[in-house]
């Protein structure tokens, strides 16, 4: 059976290795992970958004391709309830890089209210022999 099911990822991959998706939360702000090209990160972070307060990339480079973030609203429909904020990301090059993102209003340039950083190596998937 175990062998049918991986005959059939490989199949249906290509005999390419199958990408993998991290999630990871606020406790892990200040982490090294390690992924593999072609892995998806995902970093969901709460938000206030009806403060004016919101999450947003500090930098940026090629390693990383990000989606357009999108916020999930919380179970309960109270004024000001929390949300979280959610970013995907595709481990796209070979190296190190971060996902740096800062926490405030989007309308002024104020020193940040929080940061959170995550140190991301990538490293090639593992070859099918």
């Amino acid at each position: 059976m175990r062998v049918a099911l991986l005959a059939l990822v490989l199949a249906i991959s290509g005999g390419a290795p199958v990408s993998a998706e991290m999630a990871l939360t606020e406790k892990d702000d200040g982490r090294t992970i390690t992924v593999k090209r072609g892995d998806a990160l995902t970093v969901r972070l709460p938000v206030s958004l009806g403060t004016g307060y919101g999450w947003s990339r500090i930098d940026a480079d090629e390693a990383l391709v990000a989606e357009e973030p999108r916020v999930e609203s919380s179970t309960t429909s109270l004024p000001g309830g929390s949300e979280i904020e959610v970013f995907r990301f595709t481990a796209r090059k070979v190296g190190r890089t971060a996902i740096a993102l800062r926490y405030g209003p989007s309308w002024e340039d104020v020193p940040h209210a929080r940061t959170y950083r995550v140190h991301v190596e990538i490293t090639e998937p593992a070859q099918s022999p």
